[in-house]
């Protein structure tokens, strides 16, 4: 599975039709909310940008959800 392609609206529609408790979808939204990064070129940083798709990597919360 590509983490970087999950759409986060998608996952919440799919959760729900699959009968998730709400309070579950809406921790899983807000553990997702507020994700930033840069990216660095030839030794210089971009600046922050937030990021709106796909999960974080490497976390026993993406074990949960996924």
């Amino acid at each position: 599975m590509a983490y970087d392609r999950v759409n986060r609206n998608g996952l919440f529609k799919c959760m729900r039709v699959l009968g998730f408790p709400e309070l579950l979808i809406r921790l899983v939204a807000m553990y997702l909310r507020g994700n930033c990064g840069k990216v660095m070129v030839q030794g210089k940083t971009s600046r922050e940008f937030e990021i709106n798709k796909g999960l974080r990597l490497s976390t026993k919360a993406n074990d949960i959800i996924l």
